[in-house]
């Protein structure tokens, strides 16, 4: 069944079940269709509509700390299928080193091993049409195609990618008719959960309020914050004039090294603007924190 709360003020308390899948897209949905046939009642959640939205839509904004990466700002999609409404299908298969230390130390280590998720790797093949997975850390085949890339630098990982099928690329098309018409499975759109409890000596849990997403938008919309931004000597004069003509200046202060210490008072609904503008100009050297008023 689906619960739509968009444009709505309604409000579902103490929903009881005994898993809770956050997200419809492509994590959440195949979750959601592997735990089809069991017994267990799912609530499955998911902050989108029915149709894939672009973050912006939805009031959210990627923050680049360095170098614009636009598969980040561009290429999320929030709704059922998430981002999978967007890509063109192109899997890379898991390795090993995508949850190891990064010998460039750019990545900390996963909580989690490798040789846990290779049980569970042919079976996502097998769902999508795929080649069946092979442990993809085949130095003979890297350097016989990719010779160059290979003796440049050891911390990259070259892989061979597969492609799936047109017709079960989109996770929401591929899945979600079928999800839906599963008594077991609730699914919530355009909705967040405010909190979930387990249950006492049950392996279950309730979820004490579920809310349409638009609430906390509308909430925080004219909520005023105030900011303290120190934007660095060699971006200072761009940046200073760029932000105030912008955003209201209470304070400002050069400092001794040729820094500038700014504190705004901005609304609310505006942080990711300012955040945006600032990292752009300062390429992600600025310092940004809240002040209590």
């Amino acid at each position: 069944m689906i619960f739509d709360l968009e444009n709505s003020d309604k409000i579902q308390e103490n929903v009881d079940c005994d898993i809770v899948i956050i997200g419809a897209g492509t994590a959440g949905l195949y979750l959601a269709n592997k735990l089809y046939n069991s017994s267990f009642k799912i609530i499955l959640i998911e902050e989108g509509g029915r149709q894939g939205r672009m973050s912006d839509l939805l009031g959210k904004k990627v923050i680049n700390s360095g170098i614009q990466y636009n598969g980040a700002s561009k290429g999320r999609s929030f709704g059922i299928g998430g981002t999978s409404s967007l890509w063109g299908g192109q899997m890379i298969p898991l390795s090993s080193f995508d949850l190891e230390d990064r010998a460039c130390g750019m990545f900390k280590e996963w909580p989690i091993k490798f040789d846990n998720l290779k049980a569970h790797l042919n079976n996502v093949c097998n769902i999508f049409s795929l080649n069946s997975y092979k442990n993809s850390d085949s130095n003979a085949l890297n350097k016989l195609f990719f010779p160059t890339l290979y003796n440049f630098n050891k911390c990259l990982n070259l892989r061979h990618s597969q492609w799936i099928p047109f017709k079960k690329r989109n996770f929401g098309k591929y899945f979600f008719k079928k999800i839906k018409s599963n008594d077991n499975i609730n699914v919530w759109i355009n909705s967040r959960i405010e909190k979930i409890i387990k249950s006492e000596g049950k392996d279950s849990y309730r979820i004490e309020k579920i809310v349409s997403k638009l609430q906390p938008v509308l909430a925080m919309s004219f909520e005023h914050i105030k900011l303290r931004a120190i934007i660095p000597a060699t971006h200072a004069g761009r940046a200073y004039s760029s932000v105030k003509s912008r955003f209201k200046v209470i304070a400002e202060k050069w400092l001794t090294n040729g820094s500038v210490q700014v504190d705004l008072d901005i609304v609310a609904g505006d942080r990711n603007d300012l955040f945006s503008l600032l990292n752009k100009l300062t390429n992600g050297e600025v310092q940004i924190e809240e002040l209590k008023w």
